[in-house]
């Protein structure tokens, strides 16, 4: 394992460890299992869950029941799916307005920009 992800694996055990006041021989196998940045992902959501009135009684179980239920791992999808598939539609949306002749919206700054490339895509087809 090169130094900076051992150094980043320590950091997130040690993090994990201090959050909830247990052993890092507890909370590695978990980083090991997991990963640093699903670990820190659930290691957030549980913080921000207790900050907001969510009563845990045992904080580091409830955080390895997410991952292990694969809320966390759903969560981190989507959020990447969420981004990729809200710039295809925002593609698609303005490539109808072109080919159908509406012209760009008013709404979005970059919409003439899009409009003219396939506007321009559309006269040379």
């Amino acid at each position: 394992m090169p130094y900076d992800i051992e150094a980043e694996v320590d950091a997130a055990i040690m993090e994990v460890a201090q959050a909830w006041g247990i052993r890092t021989d507890t909370v590695a196998p978990i980083v090991d299992e997991y990963g640093v940045p699903l670990v820190r992902a659930a290691l957030s959501q549980v913080q921000d869950e207790m900050a907001n009135g969510y009563a845990v009684q045992k904080p580091f179980g409830y955080m390895v029941s997410l991952l292990r239920k694969g809320v966390i791992q759903a969560a981190a999808v989507v959020d990447v799916k969420g981004q990729a598939e809200a710039s295809a539609l925002y593609e698609r949306y303005h490539r109808g307005r072109a080919l159908s002749g509406k012209g760009p919206c008013v709404c979005c700054t970059d919409a003439a920009e899009v409009y003219e490339r396939y506007q321009c895509g559309k006269a040379t087809t």
